[in-house]
């Protein structure tokens, strides 16, 4: 059983988006990312963030507590936080998922993201051709964003990040010596899902050394 509610993470890119002046965080944007989070906690943690399933409604998947909490803003701006919320009280596995899934995901319009839940084969799709308010499986989730153990790529690598520009060394097999400038980096982060055995703090980093794992990303960013 999760430990938190999804209502409970919701409050997460709730938080997220007050401190990014450019953020507007809607009940329909908060279901997606919620919806995301999940499938990357499902497969890449084996566990879910919380254990409500999802239903397929008109615009994409939606918890319908979620909703629910919500619905009094109806489209606008949320930005309201529950009392008995704080971050500190989110596992080191979930808080992990959770800012690798918003980095990510964030970068995307919410009517990107309802698009692409759209998909055929995905498994909004597969559970709105039964009926709305149809339920999402967990394992329907599991299925249709794991990765296949070939198509994973490992990279063993080292950050040195000097006082005016950074760099990300690959060592491997494959890679010997390959160096990466961080904008180059950051064009691999848009194009795929990054975690790695440990937390990375992008605007805080020392010289240090760790596995990071690059997944092929849906691809929001095709028709």
């Amino acid at each position: 059983m999760a430990e938190h509610s999804a209502t409970y993470i919701a409050n997460f890119f709730v938080d997220m988006a007050r401190y990014n002046e450019n953020d507007t965080i809607t009940n329909m944007r908060i279901n997606k990312l919620l919806y995301y989070a999940q499938a990357w906690s499902l497969v890449q943690d084996k566990k879910p963030l919380f254990d409500e399933d999802f239903e397929a409604w008109d615009y994409g998947p939606v918890v319908p507590s979620v909703y629910k909490k919500y619905k009094s803003f109806k489209k606008n701006n949320i930005d309201v936080i529950d009392k008995d919320y704080s971050v500190n009280r989110l596992s080191e596995d979930d808080l992990s998922v959770l800012l690798m899934s918003y980095s990510y995901f964030n970068q995307f319009s919410t009517s990107r993201l309802v698009d692409t839940t759209h998909r055929k084969g995905s498994p909004w799709s597969v559970a709105y051709k039964k009926g709305k308010s149809t339920k999402i499986d967990k394992d329907s989730i599991i299925n249709y964003f794991q990765i296949p153990s070939e198509d994973l790529v490992i990279y063993h690598v080292t950050c040195n990040r000097g006082m005016k520009s950074g760099r990300w060394t690959a060592i491997g097999d494959d890679f010997p010596g390959l160096v990466a400038e961080e904008d180059t980096f950051n064009e691999l982060q848009k194009e795929c899902y990054i975690y790695a055995d440990e937390l990375i703090d992008l605007n805080n980093m020392e010289r240090k050394s760790f596995v990071i794992h690059f997944t092929k990303g849906p691809d929001l960013e095709d028709d």
